[in-house]
């Protein structure tokens, strides 16, 4: 890089109004390199950059790499998340069928037992009126007087329809 000093210098004449007499100019500057080191210094620098350039294209190869096979491996987990969750689903639609199988079985076997119930219900409502003949008859036997309140072969009978 040419600093800005340098490159004004060849615009610079005898009519310029921004030229100055400076002292001690002359004078040899310790820090002044001969042209030779000039290029030599300049030569390392463009291999220096040539070398760092080089760096940088491995690095971007290596990095497109990476990036490449982070590609290729959430493509196969995105894979295996589907397949997997396709199986879960399946799973789980199996189980609800299972499940609304035995469903429709239980509510068979409850509609069938309150069809039970309801006849037994029946059934012991049917019992009722001869069970209120029995106890009728079993209180009538108690009031009888004296010698008619016996124990003939009668009452086992109906104590043992209360009963």
């Amino acid at each position: 890089v040419v600093s800005t000093q340098s490159t004004g210098c060849h615009q610079l004449d005898n009519t310029n109004t921004d030229t100055h007499l400076y002292e001690g100019v002359t004078q040899e500057i310790g820090s002044a390199v001969t042209p030779a080191d000039w290029s030599s210094y300049s030569d390392a620098n463009i291999k220096k950059a040539e070398c760092e350039k080089q760096a940088s294209v491995t690095l971007r190869s290596v990095i497109t790499g990476v990036i490449e096979q982070t590609r290729n491996d959430l493509v196969t987990q995105c894979r295996n998340v589907d397949v997997a969750l396709s199986k879960r689903v399946q799973e789980c639609t199996s189980a609800k069928d299972r499940l609304n199988g035995h469903l429709d079985k239980v509510e068979q076997e409850i509609e069938s037992m309150e069809g039970n119930i309801s006849k037994l219900k029946a059934a012991i409502q049917d019992k009722i009126p001869p069970l209120k003949v029995a106890h009728t008859r079993l209180a009538n036997r108690s009031q009888r007087p004296n010698i008619e309140l016996t124990r003939d072969p009668a009452h086992p009978q109906l104590v043992n329809e209360v009963t």
